[in-house]
């Protein structure tokens, strides 16, 4: 029983080694950008990570070859990403400084150095005692654990990247993994150790994280309120409706990844952002009998409604469903009166149907355009 305990550990491990990466992209990403710099610190926190856990694991495996110890490291790896969430916003203000490289790779140690380390330590260990409880040989006992292991990493990826972003967003995941891990270990003490009581005093106070918590709303110093009317995390980045009111001023925000894609006055109905009359002007400058426009990128869906008034039509193109449903709810955005297609700008482009006097390009992740939307290839197609 405890061998089969030890298989079914080192598949979790695995699972939220994987989940906890994935996880620092969404975490990292909106104040850093989605960018390669930020993929490029994330793997690289992970593998040394990984590599210094796998040696001090298996040196501490050989000193000290028990199971609790093993279960201890994995109970404090989840005590530490339960950690993730409460001193993200800390870690993430103290290296923005840093600068765009030196920062995110600092970011990604702090927050994540230290989980993945321990996590690493479980492989090694794992070995040891699944070697000391059975007569298998080694070679073929290590290559079973380490493919149970890296079955882990690939159903943690599918579902987190597929699944589990978008359906329950990156605090409540992070929350999760870590009663997951903390699960593990309590496993161990409850089933082979019998201390029951010992392992609810771990377990209770993470699951409290789940109680739902209200969207913040807070006064500035000057008065000015903020409200967070919509913090969701979609399958194409994070996005947020901000409110602040000022006096008579009541001012609304679309952000995605933190930046902001769109503003308007709530008293007047007007754009606050001297872009969005560049863009129309821009546009009906060089094509004043433009009857047929298409958007690429709908943000909050200003510029669509923008158009109609020169009588212009409008298609919208949108990759992400979570951006339509906010422009609608949250900016009276009219998918009805303006088509919208959720799908990539540049697939839609291939399909060649439909002329129009205008093709505006709005699309971003992060703070900059897809690549595959600004290539040759895509002006070709357009």
């Amino acid at each position: 029983g405890l061998n089969r305990y030890l298989v079914f550990n080192a598949f979790i491990c695995g699972a939220v080694i994987m989940v906890v990466e994935l996880l620092g992209s969404r975490i990292i990403g909106p104040p850093f950008g989605v960018s390669l710099f930020v993929w490029t610190s994330l793997i690289t926190v992970t593998l040394v990570s990984l590599a210094l856990g796998y040696w001090l694991g298996g040196r501490l495996a050989d000193r000290k070859n028990s199971h609790s110890s093993l279960f201890g490291v994995i109970l404090i790896a989840g005590l530490w990403v339960a950690l993730i969430p409460l001193i993200k916003g800390f870690v993430i203000e103290h290296t923005l400084v840093l600068g765009l490289r030196a920062g995110s790779l600092a970011c990604s140690a702090a927050l994540f150095g230290p989980p993945l380390f321990l996590l690493g330590m479980v492989s090694p260990y794992t070995v040891k005692l699944y070697m000391d409880e059975s007569s298998r040989e080694v070679g073929k006992t290590v290559g079973w654990l380490y493919a149970v292991s890296t079955c882990g990493s690939f159903l943690g990826t599918v579902l987190t990247g597929f699944i589990l972003i978008p359906m329950l967003g990156v605090n409540n995941i992070t929350y999760l993994s870590a009663l997951t891990l903390i699960a593990i270990s309590a496993g161990y003490w409850v089933l082979f150790r019998k201390k029951a009581l010992a392992t609810a005093f771990a377990i209770v106070p993470i699951a409290l994280l789940f109680i739902p918590q209200d969207l913040p709303s807070i006064t500035r110093p000057d008065g000015t309120k903020v409200s967070v009317l919509l913090n969701d995390d979609s399958a194409y980045g994070q996005i947020k409706v901000v409110d602040y009111e000022y006096g008579d001023a009541r001012l609304r925000e679309f952000l995605l990844e933190n930046m902001i894609q769109g503003a308007v006055d709530l008293t007047s109905g007007v754009p606050i952002s001297r872009y969005t009359y560049y863009v129309e002007q821009l546009a009906y400058s060089y094509s004043p009998e433009a009857k047929e426009a298409l958007v690429i990128g709908l943000g909050s869906g200003i510029i669509p409604e923008r158009f109609s008034r020169y009588g212009i039509r409008t298609d919208v193109v949108e990759i992400n469903p979570g951006v339509v449903e906010a422009a609608k709810t949250y900016f009276s955005f009219d998918p009805v009166k303006h088509p919208t297609f959720i799908e990539d700008g540049r697939n839609f482009l291939k399909s060649g149907d439909g002329h129009y006097d205008i093709i505006f390009l709005d699309a971003f992740s992060g703070d900059t355009p897809p690549s595959h939307l600004v290539s040759v290839e895509a002006f070709e197609l357009a």
